[in-house]
């Protein structure tokens, strides 16, 4: 920490746990191998434990020889659950695993050290005048 402008890569189904490796690697090749990426991604309200293990599962699998930090955020609110579990999985990785924020694909993030347990997160959109 502090991290900026990681990219983000935005995973549009996370309830189809099958498919989540093919769309990865489809959008993660876009960045050279050695570039942090932040993973994002809706998820449900609610999720059952079972359906946040099974994600934790395929991310800890699909990024574990990328880099030694595993960067997630969420829009809702399941992200401590998400990073214990991920921490299960991911055991030689820093597990940086945020929520209740809105990133989309195209989108760059920048997190700052803690302060008194919270963490700053600016997420920047970039717009190009046509």
């Amino acid at each position: 920490m502090p991290l900026k402008n990681v990219p983000v890569l935005r995973l549009d189904h996370p309830e189809r746990v099958e498919e989540l490796k093919e769309e990865y690697n489809l959008k993660r090749r876009l960045y050279p191998e050695s570039q942090q990426v932040a993973i994002s991604f809706a998820g449900k309200r609610s999720p059952e434990y079972t359906a946040v293990k099974a994600v934790a599962k395929v991310l800890a699998d699909i990024t574990q020889n990328e880099g030694d930090i595993l960067l997630v955020i969420v829009e809702q609110d399941f992200a401590k659950a998400l990073g214990m579990l991920l921490r299960q999985f991911a055991k030689q990785r820093h597990i940086i695993c945020l929520d209740r924020i809105h990133a989309v694909e195209g989108d760059y993030v920048d997190i700052g050290k803690s302060v008194s347990g919270i963490v700053p997160v600016a997420v920047k959109t970039l717009i190009f005048k046509s």
